[in-house]
């Protein structure tokens, strides 16, 4: 081994530039989809309205739950 560090894989290189999915028509979606889910959370987070982005997670995971039972 020579002691360099040699990188294989810069993983903010590879997605620091990505975009969070955005649904546009959820109507050919189940509500259980993840990008309906937490569409929603991610608006409140990246407009760091906090308060939203926690009522959606309260209501992502009600969501989710009722599905489990369908």
């Amino acid at each position: 081994m020579s002691g360099k560090l040699r990188i294989i894989y810069n993983a903010k290189e590879a997605i620091g530039g990505l975009k969070t999915p955005v649904v546009r028509n959820p109507k050919g979606l189940w509500a259980s989809e993840s990008a309906v889910v937490w569409g929603e959370v991610n608006k409140g987070i990246l407009s760091k309205s906090w308060d939203k982005a926690r009522e959606a997670k309260s209501k992502s995971n009600n969501v989710l739950a009722s599905a489990l039972y369908i």
